[in-house]
């Protein structure tokens, strides 16, 4: 599953889907990005694939979208409630 089929699932409309999986692939796959990137969410859902968990769209929506906002030098769990505050802002 991609994330533009992930965001049409959590009810968004195809141009909305355009943009916002446009601006995500463009910040997940910066050269910064050494481990937050597509490749760790893909494993994510990989595995949860491999272990029969079943996630509903707002579950994976989560997924993609858990490390969006990443800055090494963060403090503990800063990049997860920054990447909540750029999420709630989409939606």
């Amino acid at each position: 599953m991609s994330i533009k089929e992930t965001l049409k699932d959590c009810g968004f409309n195809s141009v909305d889907c355009d943009i916002i999986s446009s601006i995500y692939k463009s910040i997940m796959n910066h050269e910064s990005r050494y481990y937050h990137n597509e490749q760790h969410i893909n494993s994510m859902l990989s595995h949860a694939v491999l272990f029969n968990f079943k996630l509903e769209p707002y579950q994976k929506l989560a997924i993609y979208f858990h490390d969006i906002v990443y800055n090494p030098l963060a403090e503990h769990l800063c990049n997860e409630m920054d990447s909540w505050y750029f999420l709630s802002g989409i939606i």
